[in-house]
């Protein structure tokens, strides 16, 4: 699919509110990345996996999901023989877990529940060595344990050691009371690496010590006492002994890294994809979406249809079908009526289809694949190439008039507009004659009157317009299949306190207009589509009341019915009684 496409009708914010509902940066990626397809098998295929990703996000108490990390980085360092930071192998340690829980999640019963998303799972190849022993070198916090080797296990229990004889050496040394005169405080600190005791400055040579650090005001110094020293060597020199076993643990620890790289690549993919599918059913649920049925015939039937990005509480459903009954539909009415958005709401909702994404509409909507969706909407004007807007709009045009056949789908707005009327009006029928030609799918929005006059003409060809209410002179934005309304530009007018003497002389020199009558004959037939709306309303209630009295009699016919089979079982049972206690007596 074209990306011009997908910039015009907003896809990109579909990608991006998929992309919130990913939880690791790879599956973001592939969000940001999603292209709709048009092989009906390959749509089918995405469109099941998102169906089971949504069943399993309803029915299932848990979740295959779990934390993951974008570990790719890491393993690349680790071919390259980098050693890896203890936070990075926490994070392929977390990942790691998700992966192995992803690969049993799907056993058992789920099998034949989810049996697209299992066969994907199946193909995760967990490392549980590997992951045992990240798990016995680090603990819940990411520090080396002492036993991750027996070296550093022994090295680690000799500094425990050393500084408790330290500890011990210190102590006698604030315990002893020709030392403590001269100490600032009875207490033992650090400094460089090596324990030492705050010494007042005068009794610098009378303490047998080291100086290592002076307080900011020079009254105090930190000295290291000479009967310590040796032990402070000796724990430097196991500290130092700590540091290398704990890289060489790491480094051995990469290695292993290294030697399962490609499957972790393998496993990493897998779940960012798993990942993605799952973002996919949680955009479903958000939406209310639904999966729509495939129409190999190229028939689209949409069903209280809602665009996507505008949000649920002002949202106003349309339903509309193409394809089957006619080939092109035109949509007329108020400037801001809902024209623009009826027609985007079907590109994005076909976008979305073809993405393996579920629509947000009613259940029973249908939608063919389309090989190409070619629209033109809105202001494209172009200063860079020093465009008009009716030149952008005819260059745009032309790019892919000549390529369109029965299997694409058009999406024209406010087709031959930004001319001269005339023109432009014969231009826009000219262009629509040729799609009907051509058998092209299209819904084409337009305010001329000789493209309401063509749905009369051309049986492909059918109205629609979007309804205005002139008590509130506010469009209601519902779309009506079957009718061609009018652009109600003086009642928008009068509503935006438009003066009445310049408005009573648009309608004097509206009535001289040819089209005028027309427009009276529309106007009569939307008065009397309402009014069939109305009774067909009425009709419907009269309807389900009497459904529910022919319900309500059927159900007591039927109790009666039980009733009398009662009473009759009973009296057969009193009869047999009877006769049965007269046989006794008169055998008696």
């Amino acid at each position: 699919m074209e990306q011009d496409i997908l910039q015009i009708l907003e896809f990109n914010e579909i990608r991006r509110m998929l992309a919130q509902l990913c939880p690791s940066s790879l599956s973001k990626a592939k969000a940001m990345d999603l292209q709709p397809s048009s092989e009906p098998r390959i749509i089918a295929e995405h469109l099941q996996e998102t169906e089971e990703a949504l069943i399993c996000l309803q029915k299932e108490i848990s979740s295959p999901l779990g934390e993951t990390y974008d570990i790719i980085p890491f393993i690349d360092r680790a071919e390259k023989e980098m050693i890896l930071l203890a936070g990075e192998f926490m994070e392929i340690s977390s990942s790691l877990e998700t992966y192995q829980k992803m690969h049993e999640y799907f056993s058992g019963e789920r099998h034949l529940r989810y049996p697209i998303l299992e066969e994907k799972a199946s193909l995760i190849l967990p490392l549980d060595g590997l992951l045992n022993r990240i798990r016995q070198v680090f603990d819940d916090k990411g520090d080396i344990r002492d036993k991750a080797s027996m070296k550093l296990s022994r090295i680690r229990g000799d500094i425990e050691t050393v500084k408790s004889r330290i500890r011990k050496s210190f102590r006698q040394i604030l315990h002893d009371k020709d030392t403590a005169l001269y100490l600032q405080d009875a207490i033992i600190t650090q400094r460089n690496g090596r324990y030492v005791v705050p010494v007042k400055e005068e009794y610098r040579y009378k303490f047998d010590g080291i100086v290592h650090d002076r307080s900011s005001t020079g009254q105090t110094l930190f000295m290291e006492p000479m009967i310590s020293v040796r032990l402070n060597n000796d724990l430097i020199e196991l500290i130092l002994a700590e540091k290398q076993e704990v890289m060489e643990v790491l480094r051995e620890l990469t290695r292993q890294i290294k030697n399962n790289s490609a499957v972790i690549r393998k496993d990493c993919h897998i779940v960012s994809d798993m990942e993605f599918i799952f973002a996919r059913g949680q955009l479903a649920l958000a939406m209310n979406g639904v999966r729509a049925t495939f129409s190999a015939a190229g028939i689209l039937d949409l069903k209280d249809a809602r665009h996507p990005l505008i949000p649920a509480d002002r949202v106003v459903p349309i339903s509309l079908t193409l394809g089957k009954a006619f080939k092109i539909l035109v949509i007329t009415g108020s400037n801001a009526g809902g024209k623009t958005i009826a027609i985007k709401t079907v590109g994005i909702l076909a976008l979305m289809n073809q993405s393996g994404l579920f629509i947000p509409a009613a259940e029973g909507s249908m939608m063919p694949v389309y090989n190409h969706i070619y629209s033109i909407i809105g202001d494209d004007q172009s200063i860079q190439y020093n465009l008009s807007t009716f030149s952008s709009y005819i260059t745009q045009l032309v790019s892919f008039l000549p390529y369109v056949n029965e299997k694409d789908l058009v999406l024209l707005d406010e087709l031959g507009a930004g001319t001269d009327p005339i023109e432009g009006a014969m231009l826009a029928q000219a262009v629509t004659e040729y799609l009907v030609n051509k058998n092209v799918n299209s819904i084409i929005t337009s305010h001329f009157s000789e493209m309401k006059k063509l749905a009369y003409e051309l049986s492909e060809v059918e109205n629609a317009f979007v309804e205005f209410d002139k008590e509130m002179l506010s469009p209601t934005y519902h779309l009506i299949i079957g009718v061609a309304g009018n652009s109600n530009a003086f009642n928008i007018c009068r509503r935006l306190g438009m003066q009445e003497s310049i408005l009573n002389r648009a309608v004097g020199l509206q009535q001289r207009s040819p089209f005028h009558n027309m427009e009276m004959v529309m106007n009569h037939l939307n008065e009397q589509r309402k009014e069939l709306e109305q009774e067909k309303e009425s009709i419907r209630i009269i309807r389900q009341e009497s459904d529910r009295v022919k319900a309500q009699l059927q159900e007591e016919q039927e109790e009666f019915l039980l009733k009398k089979n009662a009473i009759l079982s009973k009296m057969r049972e009193e009869s047999s009684d009877i006769k049965r206690n007269l046989r006794i007596q008169a055998e008696k």
